[in-house]
């Protein structure tokens, strides 16, 4: 938006909006230019302005003096008043001939501080907190940081036990020939308890195949002992051997 004259008449620029966006290069202008031009007048009135990617608001005037910016706002973001313009950045301005012939800018926005309601908070010096028991030669690079006990009790036997229970004093892993063991109760008392300790081991065993014992032998001892196979010369078979005459009698 921009208003350009060379008569001495200021040209005037009135605009109300609840939200005034400037962006990529928009321009709101009543700039003058010749001799004894003054630069015109932008009066507004919104809620919020927002200016960026190099968006100007100007009343200049080349020859004479600058004109007049009003600005009525709750909020300014992007841009901002400057006394010289630039061609990288979103400015107000309302330059004139030279510096002492520029005219005004006013921007009103609530004066709000933005340090009201903050807390002032008490220093604590680190040199009071930290024990210098020594000092650390330079290429020492250690550091020590305490981030909380996770969940943990700070003490085994407090918060976490309860009145009635039974603390048990550390044992070996070796066999102890001693059945009972000794245990400590809360109240601070050693009571011997009979129940043996509990050995868990692993016991791995392989299934061996079942055969039909189909003979027998005598081992060292006389005693007969039962063999999947026939040992060597028919002894120990469960058949009987048959003599030849019987069997040429059957026939």
């Amino acid at each position: 938006m921009s208003e350009r004259t060379a008569d001495r008449e200021q040209a005037t620029i009135n605009i109300n909006s609840k939200i005034l966006t400037m962006s990529r290069n928009s321009n709101i202008r009543t700039n003058a230019r010749g001799e004894n031009v003054i630069g015109g007048n932008i009066n507004i009135d919104t809620d919020f302005l927002i200016g960026f990617k190099n968006s100007d608001i100007s009343a200049n005037s080349t020859n004479f003096r600058g004109g007049n910016v009003r600005i009525n706002a709750q909020g300014i973001f992007g841009t901002q008043f400057r006394d010289v313009p630039s061609d990288s950045t979103s400015d107000i301005t309302a330059t004139g001939a030279s510096p002492e012939f520029s005219g005004s800018v006013e921007l009103n926005t609530p004066g709000v501080d933005p340090n009201s309601g903050l807390v002032e908070l008490p220093t604590i010096r680190k040199e009071t907190e930290v024990a210098q028991v020594c000092d650390s030669p330079g290429y020492a690079q250690s550091s020590f940081i305490i981030t909380g006990r996770g969940g943990l009790p700070p003490n085994p036997t407090k918060d976490i036990l309860p009145p009635n229970a039974v603390e048990v004093d550390w044992v070996s892993l070796k066999p102890n020939s001693d059945a009972n063991s000794w245990g400590r109760y809360a109240d601070g008392g050693l009571r011997r308890s009979s129940n043996p300790p509990v050995t868990n081991r692993a016991l791995t065993t392989t299934p061996e195949r079942i055969v039909e014992a189909s003979g027998w032998a005598l081992n060292e001892k006389g005693e007969v002992v039962l063999t999947a196979s026939v040992p060597a010369g028919g002894r120990g078979s469960w058949h009987k051997d048959v003599p030849c005459s019987v069997s040429q009698a059957h026939q």
